[in-house]
């Protein structure tokens, strides 16, 4: 199976030379011009890399946060020129690599390759680090008075035996939120442990509200009044749990 690269820019002379070198050497290409098309594209899962042309938009910032709340897989910057301040704005946003035009093509499929790599040996470990120690892993957690099955082989949530379509990251942030419960959570607390910031500002915690706001659109009965996962004023949110949690191998 070839990986499939979306690169993100509105010039096509630089789609075309993308597209004619990675092909050589095993991707395959997709432009999309637009940030609504990004964003259909990455929700129907239709790449395995992103490559981004920073002319794309004038603010690339807001983007790339955006982003990087819904796409688990590497992200480059593709820059006209080189900039030091945006180079590291760039990857605070967990941006992966970042590359100045012109781009050698050998260089560029080496690294996406290298990133892709780093990326699959990680994927195993993502969903759940702190899952209790007898014997082997539980495979599935039951939240028997909400009708939900937390699948952690497959990295998904049940209900009815209907997958309800989490991302790799409201998967990964409702695991979090489950194995607390009771705990109020802040927003801070959860920016580092699901997306590994220390130094938050208003951008990132955002992106917070944001999936918080998807999961329950996905998981709770009435996202309106939301029964498992609440908000606390001021602090963070709290996962509530009436029941002990079921955990079956």
């Amino acid at each position: 199976m070839t990986d499939k690269i979306l690169a993100f820019t509105k010039r096509l002379d630089l789609f075309l030379l993308l597209n004619e070198k990675l092909a050589k050497q095993g991707f395959t290409v997709m432009n999309v011009a637009d940030s609504d098309g990004l964003f259909s594209s990455l929700n129907q899962h239709q790449a395995d890399v992103v490559v981004i042309d920073s002319e794309v938009q004038r603010h690339l910032s807001d983007l790339l946060a955006d982003m990087r709340a819904v796409f688990m897989g590497p992200i480059m910057v593709v820059s006209q020129q080189a900039n030091h301040d945006e180079l590291l704005a760039y990857f605070k946003l967990q941006v992966d690599d970042y590359l100045v035009s012109p781009v050698d093509a050998a260089e560029l499929a080496l690294r996406l390759k290298q990133r892709l790599w780093a990326y699959r040996q990680g994927r195993p470990k993502a969903a759940l680090t702190d899952t209790p120690q007898a014997g082997s892993r539980p495979q599935t957690i039951k939240l028997l008075d909400h009708g939900l099955v937390v699948d952690l082989t497959h990295f998904r949530v049940l209900r009815a035996g209907n997958d309800l379509g989490l991302t790799p990251k409201e998967f990964k942030l409702f695991v979090y939120l489950i194995k607390h419960p009771g705990q109020v959570l802040s927003r801070d607390q959860i920016l580092d442990r699901i997306w590994g910031y220390d130094d938050a500002d208003f951008t990132f915690t955002r992106i917070v509200d944001m999936h918080i706001s998807h999961l329950r659109d996905k998981i709770e009965v009435d996202p309106r009044h939301p029964a498992l996962i609440k908000t606390v004023r001021g602090f963070g949110y709290v996962c509530e749990l009436p029941e002990k949690l079921d955990y079956q191998t």
